[in-house]
């Protein structure tokens, strides 16, 4: 099957997927028929894959009658193979709010930077209960930083909207006179004895504060009832950045190397060009490698309460070589994806235990010159 053709069919079948409410399938994406990442050589042998959490034979047979349903209700049909892909989880959102899953990285990217970086942890503590705890608890990772191109002196922090805007919404909207603080370390990071010594948020975001958030693409929630149905390119918010003393390394990440500039694209299939191996460094799990077996991604992202839907999302699955069991972890929201030469590919979003899904970066970078108005380009 031709990469369009296999794009058409995603595209087509993810309105009616949502609708459903059926959560046998959890989302669907463009794969290749053969099995390793995803390259130039191969691509025209692509294929429909389906999301499943665990495949068994009474899985198998619901997911297949429910493709068949989605793509009569579409006006398609499914003439080629599709390939059911286990998950082995639901997909959620990477925000780490206090249960270790992931093993801790060698270089420890939660500690205190002289200088802020891509791949470390950051968080807004600002509550969303201002009469329950002193601080919100959720941490994530540093995405990238971007600058203001008619103001040089304006940089501005890139991370998650779940992880820095705690996940605003359409119409949501921000206090230019009370700017939320993003702090790093991220407050579950923090040492004891500066846990000690914190009375208040404010005390904390005066200790810890580099960024306060300005800008944010809003997440459009599920709506069944809505025609066309709400869809999500992006999970992204940004922040200015105010600690002038840790604006020196902005485009190094924790273990070496730079963020040279946007990953080189396949024009069609938009899967970064080179051996298909990626990695990135996030505030849980570090550095890990991984391939990208599936591209324009079609899926659900459960936020606790309520979902939202993504497409053209990238898809990232660990290599053997990994000690991490997982690419990415809770508290690697917004962590940095790159190519072996050092180009951004995205911004991790969410993660099941056998995959993780990244926004596309120029995704990110477009949606939030659209929502700032601001005239951004990448700091590298």
């Amino acid at each position: 099957m031709q990469f369009e053709d296999a794009r058409n069919i995603v595209r087509r079948i993810t309105a009616p997927l949502v609708r459903a409410g059926d959560r046998t399938l959890l989302g669907v994406a463009v794969g290749w028929r053969g099995d390793g990442p995803i390259t130039r050589a191969n691509r025209d042998e692509f294929c429909v894959v389906a999301y499943v959490i665990k495949l068994d034979d009474r899985t198998r047979g619901n997911a297949q009658k429910l493709l068949n349903q989605l793509a009569s209700n579409a006006d398609i049909r499914l003439r080629e193979e599709v390939r059911l892909i286990e998950t082995g989880g639901v997909f959620r959102p990477l925000a780490f709010e206090g249960s270790e899953h992931g093993s801790i990285s060698t270089l420890n990217t939660k500690k205190w930077f002289a200088s802020l970086r891509p791949g470390i942890g950051i968080s807004n503590p600002t509550p969303d209960d201002p009469t329950g705890t002193i601080y919100n608890p959720a941490a994530g990772t540093a995405g990238f930083f971007l600058q203001d191109d008619n103001n040089v002196r304006d940089t501005y922090l890139v991370s998650c909207n779940h992880v820095i805007a705690r996940s605003r919404k359409a119409g949501d909207r921000l206090d230019p006179e009370d700017p939320e603080v993003i702090v790093q370390p991220a407050s579950l990071d923090l040492s004891g004895h500066d846990v000690d010594t914190i009375k208040t948020l404010h005390d904390l975001q005066g200790r810890f504060g580099v960024a306060e958030l300005c800008g944010f693409v809003p997440l459009e929630q599920d709506d069944p009832n809505r025609t066309p149905q709400p869809q999500n390119f992006v999970d992204a918010a940004m922040a200015r950045v105010c600690a002038t003393k840790r604006r020196s390394e902005l485009s190094r990440l924790p273990y070496g190397g730079r963020i040279l500039g946007l990953a080189e694209v396949d024009p069609v299939t938009q899967t970064p060009i080179g051996s298909g191996l990626v990695y990135k460094v996030g505030r849980t799990t570090g550095y890990t490698e991984g391939t990208v077996p599936h591209v324009a991604g079609s899926f659900q992202v459960d936020y606790g309460g309520w979902t939202a839907t993504f497409v053209d999302q990238v898809v990232m699955q660990r290599t053997p070589d990994n000690s991490s069991a997982c690419f990415s972890d809770d508290g690697d929201s917004g962590s940095p994806v790159l190519t072996e030469n050092h180009g951004l590919v995205g911004m991790i979003l969410a993660a099941s235990p056998n995959y993780s899904y990244a926004c596309q970066a120029r995704h990110v970078i477009n949606e939030l010159i659209a929502n700032t108005q601001v005239k951004l380009s990448l700091v590298k």
